[in-house]
C-alpha cells in the first residue's frame, strides 16, 4: 500500500478545518423562508470530505499483531472440528489518537481475554488484530460459525463495556460483517485483510464498533 496521509495528526487537522469554515454570504441575501447558510451547508459538505480523508489514510506499516487463529482454525491443519457450510465473517476497523492508546489497550485486553477463553462450542472459529501505527488504526477481523454466535460475543459483558466506551477512546470507527461459503475460504488465507478493508471501504462509520 502507497501512504496517502503521513500521520494522524494531519487526518485529525483535516477535521478541525473542515468544523471551522467561514460565512461566505451576508444573512440579507437569503430568503425568509431559508433558514440554512452557506456556511452551514459548506461545513457540512467539508466535514464529510474530513472524515473521509481520515478513512483515506493507507499505512506503509501495516503489521499484523495476531494471525488468524481460534478453536475452529489455526494455520497449520486450516478449519478444524465440525465443517460447515458456511460461515460469517466480521471486521472493525478503530481510530485511536496516540494519547489514548494505552487506554485502549487496557479495554482490547480484556475483550482478547474473552475471545481467548472461548472453545469451539462458541461459535468463534479464528480472530486476528494488525495495527496501522502512522494512520492510527486498530483492526480485527473474525470468523463465526453463524450470525448468533458473533452477537452472543458482541453482547458479552467485555464486549458491550468496550462499545460504553467507544467516544472517550476513539475519534471513528466502522464494522461490518458478511456471508461467506466454505469453499470462498478454503484457501490457504481464508480471509485476507485486503479483503476485510475493501468490506469496510463500503460501509458509512458507525456509533458503536
Amino acid at each position: 500500500m502507497n501512504p496517502r496521509s503521513p500521520s494522524i495528526l494531519a487526518c485529525l487537522a483535516l477535521t478541525h478545518l473542515a468544523c471551522t469554515a467561514p460565512e461566505d454570504a451576508p444573512a440579507d441575501s437569503r430568503s425568509e423562508t431559508d433558514t440554512s447558510t452557506d456556511a452551514d451547508e459548506d461545513s457540512d459538505d467539508d466535514s464529510e470530505t474530513g472524515e473521509a480523508d481520515l478513512f483515506a489514510c493507507e499505512d506503509p506499516e501495516f503489521t499484523v499483531l495476531r494471525p488468524l487463529v481460534g478453536p475452529g482454525y489455526n494455520p497449520e491443519q486450516g478449519f478444524t472440528g465440525e465443517a460447515l457450510d458456511g460461515y460469517v465473517v466480521h471486521s472493525t476497523q478503530i481510530l485511536v489518537p496516540p494519547d489514548r492508546l494505552e487506554a485502549f489497550g487496557a479495554v482490547a485486553a480484556s475483550v482478547t481475554e474473552t475471545l481467548d477463553g472461548y472453545d469451539a462450542s462458541s461459535g468463534l472459529i479464528a480472530y486476528a488484530i494488525a495495527t496501522e501505527p502512522n494512520c492510527g488504526f486498530q483492526r480485527t477481523l473474525g470468523i463465526w460459525a453463524s450470525t448468533e454466535s458473533m452477537y452472543a460475543f458482541v453482547m458479552s459483558e467485555a464486549h458491550v463495556a468496550a462499545m460504553s466506551m467507544t467516544k472517550e477512546l476513539s475519534v471513528t470507527g466502522k464494522v461490518t460483517h458478511w456471508e461467506a461459503s466454505a469453499e470462498a475460504l478454503s484457501g490457504a488465507e481464508p480471509v485476507s485483510w485486503a479483503e476485510a478493508m475493501a468490506k469496510l471501504d463500503a460501509v458509512d462509520p458507525s456509533a458503536y464498533y
